[in-house]
């Protein structure tokens, strides 16, 4: 125990003064981690505001398992081909909704969009490209 005030350095004596003026910080942070509503709450909020990152270093981008982001990429072009021809398509986790109607990857035509089967990749048809002109170079 201190006996005399000259015994405590300034420096020691300030650490309970900062932790007792920050407890006005810290307890709303803790508060809105440990309560799953506001926590939801916060992140569909900071979703909201994350398109004003854009062209910044900055960006939120969800995470999905694996599983799911492999049904994703097969759903992407079908997505951008809706999108194309200004249908409303939105793809929520591993579904495709295209005008209201759940679209799933396998499906051998989409009303509205034609068939998909024997659509190739922008990188199938780049490969193709590169290896049709390496053929018309030797030939």
């Amino acid at each position: 125990m201190v006996n005399n005030v000259t015994d405590v350095s300034p420096s020691v004596a300030l650490v309970p003064a900062m932790f007792a003026k920050s407890s006005c910080v810290w307890n709303p942070l803790l508060y809105a981690l440990k309560n799953e509503d506001l926590r939801n709450a916060l992140i569909e909020v900071v979703k909201r505001y994350s398109s004003h990152n854009s062209g910044t270093p900055y960006g939120i981008h969800e995470q999905f398992p694996e599983e799911i982001e492999a049904t994703r990429r097969n759903l992407y072009p079908i997505l951008r081909l809706a999108r194309r021809d200004n249908k409303k398509a939105v793809l929520v986790r591993d579904r495709l909704y295209v005008d209201g109607t759940e679209v799933k990857a396998d499906d051998q035509a989409i009303p509205g969009l034609g068939s998909q089967r024997g659509r190739r990749s922008s990188s199938q048809r780049m490969a193709s490209r590169i290896t049709s002109d390496v053929e018309t170079t030797y030939l």
